[in-house]
C-alpha cells in the first residue's frame, strides 16, 4: 500500500511536468557566459592592509570594494559621500584579493579607483596558478574602463597587485570598487538560502528590524539578531522544501557585540537533526563539507557564546552552498510572460507594484504612508491560470500587515479564496484551485502602533499557467550578492506544480515508515 501511494504520487509529478512543459531559467551562468565573478556566493575578500576609518562602515575592510554599489559620473568631494571603499594604509607590497570556492575562468577586470588622495602609477594583475602567483595584466594609472587580461586562466584566487603610486599624493590606496570578469561552470556550487520558495526561521528575533530574513537578503549591512538571552540553542533555519545537495556553508557573522564560540551546522535527515560540521568561532571564509548532503532543511546551531559580551547572536549572512533541481520547484505564475502589475499606490519610484514580483529580495513595492487598511496589490495574466498556492514576503521593518485576503477575478466579480492575518513566507494552499487571470491581495487591517502603509518584498502565485519566458539578454546568474543587480536569483525556474510538493513529500514519508 505505502509503495502503491508513492508510487501515485510520483506519477502526478510526471503527469504535471508533462501537462505544464519543463521551461526552467537557468539557475547559474553556462560556462560559456561571461559574468561578473565578484558576484558569485562564498567568495572571500583580503587585503595586504585595510585603513580603517572610523567604524568602518563605509572605509576599511577588503569586500568594501567588492559591494556593487552604483558609482557616480564623477567622483568629488561631494559625491563621494556615504560611497564604501577599500583602503590601503601602505604603498609597498600592497594588494586586494579574491578567493572563490571553486576555479573559475578569468576574462577581464574593472577597478574603479578612488583618486581624490592617492593615486596608482603602475600595477599588475595576478592569478594564483601552479601554487604561484602569475601575472596576467600589467597596467600603469587605472581607468574605469573594462579591461580584458592579456592571458584568460583558470584560476580560484586573483588579486589586484600595486607596483607603483605618485610620489607627490598621499602614499595609500584606495579603491571604490573592483569588478573581475569570465565564466564558471555549470557545477560551480549555487546559494541554496536563496532559491525560489525558501522558508527562513529563527529561535526569536530581536526585532524587526534583526529578522533572520535579513540574513539571506545579500546585504552586509543588514543582520539577523537573536533576543537578549537566547544563545545557547538558538538557531537559524532555512527550509528548501524540496530535497537539496549541500556542500558548503559560510558565515559572516557580527561580532560587534556578541561572539559565537561553539556552533553547528546541522540537517533535517528526515526524522531528526544531524550534525553536518562542528566548528569553533566563525570565520567569513567559505567551509566546504567532508561530503555531499542531500537534505530540505539546514540550520545553523548555536552550542555557546562568549560569557563576556552580549549574551545573543547576530549573523550579517550565512550562506548554504551546494545543488539542487529546478524542475522540481513550484511555477511562480507572476512570472510567467505577459503578466502586468497595479497596486493601490505607491510609496515613490523604484517602489512600483512591478518590485513585488521581480523575484528579488532586495527591491520592494511600498504602498504611500497611510494605504494600509484598505491597499491592495495586483497581477492580471495574459491568459486564465490555475491558482494553487501563494506565498508572500513582507517587509515588516515598518509597517505589519494584521489581516489580508486573497481574492481572485472569476465570472466578472472578485471572489475571496483565502483570508489571513500576520503573513508569513509560507506556501499556503488554497482551499481549492481557482481558474482566473487575476489575482489581487487586499490588506485589511495594519498594526496601529506601526508605519501606516505595506510593504512587500515580493509576492509569489503559484499553480499551473503558461510557460515562463525570459529573453536570453535578461537572463542573469543565480549567484550574485549585494544590491539588486546582483540577484536575479530568485527566478522561478519550474515544473513541477505546487499542489505535487505536499503530495510527494507525505508519500516518500510514509514509504520510508
Amino acid at each position: 500500500m505505502k509503495n502503491r501511494k508513492l508510487l501515485k504520487a510520483i506519477i502526478f509529478c510526471f503527469t504535471c511536468i508533462f501537462l505544464m512543459g519543463s521551461a526552467a531559467l537557468p539557475a547559474f551562468a553556462a560556462s560559456d557566459e561571461i559574468i561578473n565573478l565578484t558576484d558569485l556566493y562564498g567568495n572571500t575578500y583580503s587585503a595586504s592592509s585595510e585603513a580603517v576609518e572610523g567604524d568602518g562602515q563605509y572605509v576599511g575592510p577588503a569586500e568594501r570594494a567588492f559591494d556593487n554599489q552604483a558609482m557616480p559620473e564623477e567622483i568629488t568631494m561631494e559625491t563621494i559621500v556615504g560611497l564604501t571603499r577599500w583602503a590601503a594604509n601602505t604603498a609597498a607590497d600592497t594588494w586586494l584579493e579574491v578567493k572563490f570556492i571553486d576555479e573559475v575562468t578569468i576574462t577581464a577586470f574593472q577597478i574603479t579607483e578612488c583618486k581624490l588622495w592617492g593615486n596608482i602609477t603602475s600595477f599588475e594583475i595576478q592569478a594564483y596558478v601552479g601554487e604561484e602567483w602569475k601575472t596576467i595584466y600589467t597596467g600603469t594609472e587605472t581607468s574605469t574602463d573594462r579591461c580584458d587580461v592579456e592571458e584568460s586562466v583558470e584560476t580560484n584566487r586573483v588579486r589586484l597587485y600595486v607596483t607603483g603610486v605618485a610620489g607627490d599624493r598621499h602614499q595609500g590606496v584606495s579603491v571604490l570598487e573592483m569588478d573581475y570578469f569570465g565564466t564558471c561552470s555549470d557545477t560551480f556550487p549555487q546559494n541554496l538560502a536563496v532559491m525560489p520558495l525558501v522558508n527562513y526561521s529563527a529561535s526569536t528575533i530581536e526585532g524587526t528590524n534583526a529578522s533572520e530574513m535579513l540574513a539571506f537578503d545579500g546585504d552586509l549591512s543588514t543582520r539577523w539578531a537573536s533576543q537578549q538571552g537566547d544563545h545557547e540553542g538558538a538557531y537559524l533555519e532555512v527550509d528548501f522544501y524540496i530535497p537539496v545537495r549541500m556542500t558548503g556553508f559560510q558565515i559572516n557573522e557580527c561580532t560587534t557585540w556578541g561572539n559565537i564560540t561553539s556552533y553547528e551546522i546541522q540537517y533535517w535527515d528526515g526524522d531528526a537533526w544531524a550534525t553536518a560540521y562542528t566548528g569553533e568561532q566563525t570565520i567569513t571564509e567559505c567551509i566546504l563539507l567532508s561530503s555531499e548532503i542531500t537534505t530540505e532543511k539546514v540550520r545553523l546551531l548555536v552550542n555557546s557564546v562568549d560569557p563576556t559580551r552580549y549574551a545573543g547572536v547576530t549573523v550579517y549572512e550565512m550562506n548554504i552552498l551546494g545543488f539542487y533541481d529546478a524542475e522540481q520547484l513550484p511555477r511562480n505564475l507572476a512570472a510567467s510572460s505577459g503578466a502586468t502589475y497595479t497596486a493601490s499606490s505607491s510609496e515613490g519610484d523604484g517602489m512600483g507594484a512591478e518590485q513585488a514580483f521581480d523575484q528579488n529580495l532586495t527591491t520592494r513595492w511600498a504602498s504611500e504612508p497611510e494605504d494600509g487598511a484598505g491597499a491592495w496589490i495586483e497581477v492580471a495574466f495574459a491568459s486564465d491560470v490555475t491558482v494553487e498556492q501563494f506565498n508572500i514576503y513582507e517587509n515588516k521593518t515598518w509597517g505589519n500587515v494584521t489581516g489580508y485576503n486573497i481574492q481572485c477575478f472569476v465570472n466578472g466579480e472578485w471572489k475571496t479564496v483565502y483570508e489571513g492575518t500576520e503573513t508569513v513566507t509560507e506556501m499556503i494552499p488554497l482551499a481549492s484551485p481557482e481558474v482566473t487571470n487575476r489575482v489581487r491581495v487586499t490588506f485589511t487591517s495594519v498594526a496601529e502602533d506601526r508605519y501606516q502603509g505595506v510593504t512587500l518584498w515580493e509576492l509569489g502565485i503559484f499553480g499551473i499557467g503558461p510557460e515562463i519566458e525570459t529573453p536570453p539578454e535578461e537572463q542573469e546568474p543565480n549567484t550574485g550578492t549585494g544590491d539588486g543587480s546582483q540577484i536575479v536569483w530568485l527566478a522561478a525556474a519550474a515544473a513541477l506544480c505546487a499542489l505535487s510538493l505536499p503530495l510527494f513529500r507525505a508519500a516518500r514519508k510514509e514509504s520510508e515508515a
